[in-house]
């Protein structure tokens, strides 16, 4: 028996027994202090909101998640812990959200996560001692994040795949296009988002050459491949800077590509194809809903 139940034992005054043994019999059956032991199943149809023993609940996201109503950012970027609006459900399913009142479910992720909850999907939610709602387990990598897969021909839920189109600006992505491109880190920050380089092209060498005799040195700058006979090809410089002396012409050589005609240099070493995909801002504030 429970506490709550001690006055009803106030019924076996009237019945006929004394106060001393109604007592008694309260401080036996109803004594919250004393250790509870039962053998058999114990059925709760209501929830258990003690600090100790929580039964989770489950709802239904009504939008994806969206921003603490105080931050104007999600949490990766120092926003405070992000929230999703929900209607609570029956099940695993999402059965049984019918007339119930929204409730705003917070989303606590790990340093450098952000939330991955879409419009629709199920969540399962726990009740704090204050009424707070919480449910944990939903955090993705950090908005903007890029990961590599496989297998994939298109994005999962807040991701895309980067061809620019679906990891579009509006579609709370970057719209980089990261399509037949490889990825290079930069030296310093002002670098992030340049690019360069090209499939194919003409070699351009910048060395610094010695000169002993004229005790300084030439700087040869954009040399340019010209056509040679065999297998070799010339390599001229156009020119020395830093002193007025225009100094003798360097030449060096290197292999021709091919068996005759004008070179061009291959520049893209072995490679595999596979889907490069962007963590999305999918959040309700990101996507301008």
């Amino acid at each position: 028996m429970y506490s709550k139940h001690a006055s009803q034992f106030d019924r076996l005054l009237v019945a006929g027994m004394s106060s001393e043994q109604v007592r008694v019999f309260r401080d036996i059956f109803c004594n919250p202090n004393i250790e509870l032991h039962h053998e058999g199943s114990v059925n709760l149809t209501g929830y258990v909101t003690t600090a100790q023993a929580q039964s989770g609940r489950w709802a239904v996201a009504q939008n994806n998640w969206d921003y603490n109503p105080e931050s104007t950012t999600y949490p990766s970027n120092g926003g405070l812990m992000a929230t999703v609006l929900c209607k609570e459900a029956n099940d695993y399913l999402g059965n049984g959200t019918t007339g119930r009142s929204d409730i705003v479910i917070y989303l606590p992720v790990g340093v450098g996560e952000d939330p991955n909850i879409s419009s629709g999907d199920v969540v399962l939610f726990f009740e704090t001692l204050d009424g707070l709602k919480v449910a944990t387990g939903y955090g993705d990598f950090r908005v903007g994040a890029i990961r590599i897969d496989a297998n994939a021909d298109k994005g999962t839920g807040g991701w895309a795949v980067m061809n620019g189109t679906e990891n579009s600006v509006p579609n709370g992505g970057s719209g980089v296009d990261l399509r037949d491109k490889f990825l290079r880190q930069w030296k310093t920050t002002t670098e992030s988002g340049n690019t360069g380089g090209g499939e194919t092209g003409a070699l351009d060498l910048e060395v610094v050459v010695s000169d002993s005799n004229h005790a300084h040195d030439h700087s040869m700058e954009l040399s340019s491949i010209q056509v040679g006979t065999g297998t070799t090809i010339t390599v001229a410089t156009s020119d020395t800077t830093g002193t007025n002396d225009p100094g003798p012409q360097y030449f060096a050589a290197v292999q021709k590509v091919n068996g005759g005609g004008a070179a061009s240099a291959v520049s893209i070493p072995p490679y595999r194809y596979v889907a490069m995909l962007e963590r999305l801002n999918n959040s309700k504030s990101g996507l301008g809903a």
